[in-house]
């Protein structure tokens, strides 16, 4: 937070009048971007590669990620009796879990006991928002089938990983080239001029 708190008040800063801060909005909506304010074209190639592939790697991993969990509640529906249009994380845990939605449900009686052993009517609320029953329900039809359900959870939850590793790459990708664009950018970059007689002159200019 420290560090997040001095980047910002820095950014209120305005040295040789440049105001830094439209460059470094737009460095944390589109690495690079920040940078090509600036004309610093080199450093704005590389943070927009590896934006591009941060982001693919995202939506890849992402899409592979939802494809299994789908594939396993299509499993799950077929072989345990579950709701195949309920596509949620906790109902897809529970069925990786429990043999049957009673034992998942009985867990939660235990869980509601704890919670509130004084207050029988917040046991009642609780046991009914969090239990499955009706289209909800399920029973597998035999243990072999629940860990065939549990192997295609694995490869759903391998992809949803490295989805996130990706999405946390992105996102740092962002803050890394935000700093880069109000700390290591300069905002009077340097052009190369050369003359008839081959002799390169260094001219300084301003951006407005």
């Amino acid at each position: 937070m420290l560090i997040f708190l001095i980047f910002f008040l820095k950014l209120q800063e305005e040295p040789d009048k440049i105001d830094y801060k439209l460059p470094v909005i737009k460095s944390l909506l589109v690495p690079g971007w920040g940078e090509m304010t600036f004309r610093s074209y080199e450093k704005a190639k590389i943070f927009m590669f590896s934006d591009v592939v941060a982001m693919g790697g995202f939506l890849i991993f992402k899409s592979l990620n939802i494809k299994y969990d789908k594939s396993a509640l299509l499993f799950a529906s077929k072989n345990a009796g579950a709701d195949g249009s309920y596509f949620n994380k906790s109902y897809l845990e529970s069925l990786e879990i429990y043999t049957s939605s009673e034992d998942y449900n009985n867990y939660i009686k235990i869980k509601a006991r704890d919670f509130f052993p004084n207050d029988i009517e917040k046991q009642k609320e609780y046991i009914e928002e969090h239990s499955y029953k009706g289209k909800k329900a399920w029973l597998w039809k035999s243990d072999s089938l629940r860990i065939e359900f549990k192997s295609i959870r694995r490869e759903a939850k391998k992809y949803g990983i490295r989805s996130n590793v990706f999405f946390g790459t992105a996102i740092l990708l962002r803050i890394i080239s935000a700093f880069d664009t109000r700390f290591f950018t300069n905002p009077y970059p340097r052009i190369e001029i050369e003359d008839s007689n081959k002799i390169k002159i260094g001219i300084e200019y301003k951006i407005n």
